[in-house]
């Protein structure tokens, strides 16, 4: 096996930055998770909260991680044999039995099988000519940033994930959660990268989160912000193309997810789970046609995973959004739902938290 990277090691970039329960149970599977857990943050409790209040308490195994820690240490579990290329792949070409990459040193791979995963841009995939259908461009914004308590005050908590006071501010969520050394907190807005807010919040975004979330301070305490912000637009979109013979767009070369339905590890690891699955199967016969590569776009599990992926993004965001009467009595129904499960132990959190 041959891996193209033009980076000896992935830098610091603002992508996931959490793993959920079923990521950690799919990083077992592959063997992986215990090379993470040194770069992880335990959190055993997330705090569902709006306003002045907690409204449920969910009990679970999550990490907060670094990607590129995350991205490192997996690498870092690569076996001897695996053929590393410190290059760029420039072109490419995909036939029945052979693939062929040519590098930008001038040097030639080729092989039975080509996984694409460039993530959302990359020249290579254009070359290449995957057909992507655009569903919505500019669905979400997400924002990240190190948060702490002001001077002489300590957070109670692993991690929050709270909502706003009202769906005029368009935002999905905020949620803070513990990282290596750190307080890490996400804002996923549905609000467009560039209006007069979201440029505001970049230049002061303390004040402009409490201008949307002015509760805020009587759960958690007075906070500071305690880094420069980073920030990413997410445009949903997915390959629509049919199977390309020796070809399987991974990742986010195939289908992108939207960070506010914590689903993106688990779609690159369900991508990764079926081809491990197909491979064996595939190399024991001659060539690679577009039958083969089909079984993979086809997989229950990963059809599965990508539309849960894409409905969970339409939901969050409507949630998030929509003014109609029946999303404003879903979203109370929901906050209702919450604090009625909630019971003694969020009442329990609440007075912990404003004590």
């Amino acid at each position: 096996m041959t891996l193209i990277d033009p980076r000896p090691a992935c830098p610091k970039w603002f992508r996931a930055e959490k793993i959920e329960p079923a990521q950690a149970d799919l990083f077992r599977h592959f063997g992986l998770m215990d090379a993470l857990l040194p770069n992880c943050a335990p959190i055993k409790a997330v705090l569902d909260s709006r306003g002045p209040r907690v409204l449920q308490a969910v009990h679970l195994e999550q990490y907060g991680i670094a990607y590129c820690d995350m991205v490192n240490a997996v690498r870092g579990m690569l076996p001897s044999s695996v053929d590393f290329r410190l290059d760029q792949a420039i072109e490419a070409d995909t036939t029945d039995d052979v693939q062929t990459v040519k590098l930008a040193s001038g040097a030639i791979v080729t092989g039975r099988l080509l996984v694409l995963s460039t993530g959302a841009g990359g020249e290579l995939a254009a070359k290449l000519k995957l057909e992507r259908e655009m569903i919505r461009k500019g669905h979400s914004v997400a924002f990240g940033f190190d948060i702490g308590p002001a001077p002489n005050r300590h957070f109670n908590f692993d991690s929050i994930t709270y909502y706003p006071d009202s769906v005029d501010s368009q935002l999905g969520y905020l949620t803070l959660f513990r990282f290596p050394a750190v307080m890490r907190a996400n804002l996923f807005s549905f609000r467009p990268m560039l209006d007069d807010w979201s440029r505001a919040f970049l230049k002061q975004p303390k004040a402009k989160l409490l201008e949307m979330m002015p509760q805020l301070p009587r759960l958690i305490g007075d906070f500071e912000i305690r880094s420069k912000l980073e920030s990413a637009r997410i445009d949903l979109y997915r390959y629509i193309g049919a199977p390309r013979p020796g070809l399987i767009p991974a990742a986010d070369s195939g289908q992108n997810v939207c960070p506010t339905t914590g689903t993106g590890l688990t779609k690159v690891l369900t991508d990764c789970l079926v081809l491990c699955e197909r491979i064996p199967e595939w190399l024991s016969t001659p060539g690679m046609s577009a039958a083969k590569t089909a079984q993979w776009h086809q997989d229950p599990r990963k059809v599965a995973s990508d539309r849960k992926s894409l409905a969970g993004a339409e939901y969050l965001r409507r949630f998030a959004t929509d003014t109609s009467w029946r999303w404003r009595f879903h979203r109370q129904r929901a906050y209702f739902d919450m604090w009625r499960s909630g019971g003694a132990e969020a009442r329990m959190f609440t007075k912990k938290l404003t004590a």
